[in-house]
């Protein structure tokens, strides 16, 4: 049986750590394995458009840092990537702020190394993100598997149950 590559997806964490660390998968949704992923496919950017799939600019119902988060907007100002799927109820006026500046601008990108970018005067490395990050304990793959999942509904499912019962 063939099985379907999944789809890297962004999350609204920087990294799952029991689903890519401890069962050294850098498959797996999280803001970190999308950001390395479009960084290596930006050679493709005179054939297909590359976009790190979905930019954050909420903090509601978002684990990201603000250096993640500043990082994903730099890695969608370089791709020139101009959306969010952040809902607009969960975005502060400060929020919107910004994310209405980022649609509007028009950047200045260099490229000065394979993972280094000036935006406007502004340097920005992506090197750090790049490693891949490894775990030479065994961890049982059940325990691995179940934490992780029990992330992604942390982060994901339970915010959106949340906003639906609210609503």
């Amino acid at each position: 049986m063939r099985r379907t590559p999944r789809r890297l997806d962004v999350a609204p964490y920087w990294l799952n750590k029991p689903l890519t660390v401890w069962l050294n998968n850098p498959n797996d949704p999280s803001t970190q394995n999308a950001i390395r992923t479009s960084i290596h496919r930006l050679w493709l950017d005179p054939l297909v458009n590359v976009d790190p799939d979905v930019l954050y600019f909420r903090s509601k119902f978002n684990a990201l840092k603000p250096r993640e988060q500043q990082l994903l907007q730099d890695l969608g100002a370089i791709s020139g990537f101009k959306a969010t799927s952040d809902l607009p109820q969960w975005l502060n006026e400060k929020e919107q702020v910004s994310l209405r500046a980022f649609l509007e601008s028009n950047p200045k990108i260099e490229r000065v190394n394979r993972y280094q970018y000036r935006i406007d005067g502004r340097d920005v490395d992506f090197g750090p993100v790049i490693p891949t990050q490894t775990f030479e304990k065994n961890i049982p793959v059940w325990l691995a598997k179940n934490a992780g999942l029990l992330k992604l509904g942390i982060y994901q499912a339970l915010p959106a149950i949340w906003e639906s019962i609210r609503g």
